[in-house]
């Protein structure tokens, strides 16, 4: 999966703002210039997909602590738009009788407060969804979809694509509109992507990889603790059940785990072995090899930057994960480490997108001029633009040799990417 193309507009401090990310991108800007909230944006587009809108909005904490606070909650929706492209398996295509390429998705829509009281409902203005299949090298429409404020429907599917799920394309109209009918009763606080499309291909497969994106803030503290022991575990996102997961991916992902273990040997030259253990408490406890030593290390006796090391890399190398954002990476680790760190991100962003935010000196020398976005806060809104477009004439200059990219943006030759003076910052609190 390809996030190609992102879209939001009143999402905490986001307004109206667009980012194409690559392979690997790295937001960088001043603190507080909203980093967290795009990494955020894009977490609570993987739970919408997952869960659906009232549980994300739940989960984030209601609608009130996710919309752009200098605008009445009744006045403008909030926007998300996101394009997503997916290598559907061969094997599908040919069952499907397709030539094997790749389904894009186009999901836009907008939901806002049905009035400007804390307590009030929100409810779903706009939503619209296309379905885009190469065939015969060329892409095409085959379902468009577009739900009003009202709650009404428009549906148009290609029906010789066999892209299209058999229930889109019935054999008569009458079974068509009452299949439309069905779409318009959905709960006003809900999607039609997200809750009435999960059981039919290709969209059960797209919805599996959008609920698939993880973002990660490694906190050592968190990755000390014991693990539950669970069979399909999932490293939380401050890094919890550590345990757990190394406990399944040495029995399932072997292969990833012996390129950790690998990496790790390159940080820790004495490592022996990680292993799990079970505690007096029933819980998965993580035990450190050295060689020399006779007794194993606890990971309450590891170092921060050993043990947040590890947790990242598990993280990178979890085939499960279809995105991966990582939040500043690279506290507590030293620099060295890092630039390992970041030729094992490089080399997992071959299968999944990864996205990084950092202050690092370290971490912006390691990336190319073009994976930089550079991210700020003007009139109380964020706003976001690759660095190349920022100023074209650094490529050049990067290319020669001439400046590091850490050198030109802690110069405020790019005055975008430095804390702003505290006389032009707006502290105004609301706008009419």
């Amino acid at each position: 999966m390809q996030i190609t193309h992102l879209s939001v507009n009143n999402y905490k401090s986001l307004r109206w703002i667009s980012i194409t990310p690559g392979e690997m991108t790295a937001l960088v800007g001043a603190n507080a210039a909203g980093k967290t909230n795009i990494t955020d944006c894009i977490d609570f587009l993987s739970e919408i997909y997952g869960e659906g809108l009232e549980a994300a909005v739940a989960k984030k904490g209601g609608y009130e602590n996710i919309s752009f606070r200098r605008v009445r909650r009744s006045r403008s929706p909030i926007e998300l738009s996101i394009s997503a492209q997916f290598d559907i398996e061969d094997s599908i295509n040919t069952f499907l009788g397709e030539e094997p390429g790749p389904v894009t998705l186009e999901h836009t829509f907008s939901f806002k407060a049905i009035s400007t009281s804390i307590k009030a409902e929100y409810r779903v203005i706009t939503e619209e969804i296309k379905l885009w299949a190469s065939h015969n090298k060329e892409d095409k429409a085959i379902i468009q979809l577009k739900r009003n404020s009202d709650g009404k429907v428009e549906l148009s599917v290609d029906k010789n694509s066999k892209h299209v799920p058999s229930p889109l394309k019935p054999d008569n109209d009458e079974y068509f509109m009452l299949m439309i009918k069905q779409f318009e009763k959905v709960s006003s606080s809900e999607l039609l992507l997200a809750r009435h499309f999960l059981w039919m291909f290709p969209f059960s497969y797209v919805l599996q990889e959008l609920s698939n994106i993880r973002v990660f803030q490694i906190n050592p503290i968190r990755s000390r603790q014991d693990g539950v022991p669970t069979p399909r575990a999932e490293l939380e996102r401050y890094g919890t059940n550590l345990p757990t997961v190394i406990d399944t991916m040495k029995r399932t992902e072997k292969k990833q785990w012996t390129t950790i273990m690998n990496a790790m040997r390159t940080i820790v030259p004495n490592l022996e072995s990680i292993d799990v253990a079970y505690a007096m408490n029933k819980l998965l406890v993580l035990q450190f090899r050295e060689k020399g030593f006779g007794r194993a290390w606890s990971a309450n006796e590891i170092s921060d930057g050993t043990l947040q090391t590890l947790a990242l890399l598990v993280a990178i190398y979890d085939q499960r994960i279809s995105m991966l954002i990582l939040e500043e990476i690279e506290n507590s680790i030293h620099p060295w480490i890092i630039r390992h760190i970041l030729d094992a991100c490089r080399e997992a962003s071959q299968n999944k997108q990864i996205i990084i935010t950092t202050h690092s000196p370290v971490v912006m020398n390691c990336m190319k001029p073009e994976e930089i976005w550079v991210v700020w806060r003007q009139n109380g809104g964020s706003n976001v633009s690759p660095l190349t477009k920022l100023d074209p004439s650094f490529r050049e200059m990067w290319g020669n040799g001439d400046v590091s990219t850490f050198d030109y943006l802690d110069s405020g030759a790019e005055p975008k990417a430095i804390p702003p003076d505290p006389s032009e910052i707006d502290t105004e609190e609301s706008e009419k």
